[in-house]
Formats: structure tokens, sequence, C-alpha cells
């Protein structure tokens, strides 16, 4: 998110208006970004990932080292997929990182899947 804030030409793409316009401008772009749902999705997918590669090699499946992470990740799922659904039914300027339509439309669902 930094890089993305930091290579953001801060004039596009109206290169000839004014500095508090564009200003304005950057503050409307910070707002639509979903934080919240950008978090959940990268620390449930960095936990799951993490127990996934732990499991059998260095911990057993039992271990604390690897359900903890795994139910964790699970948890965040389910409160992505609850945030996500909010935001998508919400009529905000807050863009989803998952848009509840690939739930609702079987072919994208099942590519998933």
């Amino acid at each position: 998110m930094t890089i993305f804030a930091l290579l953001l030409p801060r004039n596009f793409p109206y290169q000839d208006s004014q500095h508090s316009k564009t200003n304005s401008i950057a503050k409307s772009i910070w707002a639509r970004i979903d934080w919240l749902g950008a978090f959940l999705l990268l620390g449930a997918s960095v936990l799951l990932v993490a127990a996934l590669e732990n499991a059998g090699l260095r911990h057993p499946w039992k271990s604390a080292l690897v359900a903890a992470p795994l139910a964790i990740s699970g948890v965040m799922f389910l409160m992505l997929f609850g945030w996500e659904w909010k935001v998508t039914r919400d009529d905000g300027v807050r863009e989803p990182v998952f848009p509840w339509r690939f739930i609702e439309n079987r072919v994208s669902l099942g590519m998933m899947l």
C-alpha cells in the first residue's frame, strides 16, 4: 500500500488543475480503498500459508503452532466475507477487495473453489 501511495501520480488525470483540487482528489482516492478488507485478506492468507507450511514437517498437525493459525485464519476469512458483503451492499464510496458478486456468480465461485 505504501508503494501504491508513493507511485500514484498526484495530478493524474487532472494535469491542468490547481493544487487544492489535486489534494481533494487524492483524499477521495484514499477514501475509496477498503483498508479493513485488505488487512483481513492479507492476515488470513499469511496465517493460512504459515500454518500449512509448518504442518507435518516441523510440527504435528495437532500442535498449537499449527491449529491456532488455522483457526484464526478461518475466523479472519469469515470476518472478511461478512465485511465484504456489507461493503458491497452499502452504496458508499468504498471499493470492496472481494466483491460479493463473485460469490453470487456460480461460474466464478466454482473457479475459486
